[in-house]
């Protein structure tokens, strides 16, 4: 929004223009917020990094636990597939996903 102000002859003196930002600090801070919790995840298969990933120094029972709690499941999706043939892929990967399940959630 521009506010004009003039002089007793009506010539131009001063323009001030000024904008409404385009995220209120309550976006802006939810933003915040929802890339903290993104960068917790793991990259590949977006569980919780603090549980999913194992580290040096866990007990083997905490390896045994953690490697219980998840599963990883293939799945071939029939439109993926045609669309993988077409791009030239070997018809044996045609399709085929691979993604993790959370057996505790």
């Amino acid at each position: 929004m521009t506010e004009y102000e003039y002089d007793d002859d009506g010539r131009l003196v001063r323009s001030v223009t000024t904008e409404t930002p385009r995220f209120s600090t309550d976006d802006f801070w939810a933003m915040v917020e929802r890339r903290r919790a993104k960068s917790a995840l793991c990259g590949g298969c977006g569980h919780p990094r603090d549980d999913a990933w194992v580290t040096e120094g866990l007990d083997d029972d905490e390896v045994r636990r953690r490697d219980r709690r998840y599963r990883a499941v293939q799945i071939e999706c029939t439109a993926c597939a045609k669309a993988d043939r077409k791009r030239g892929a070997q018809a044996a990967d045609a399709g085929r996903h691979t993604y993790v399940r959370d057996l505790e959630s």
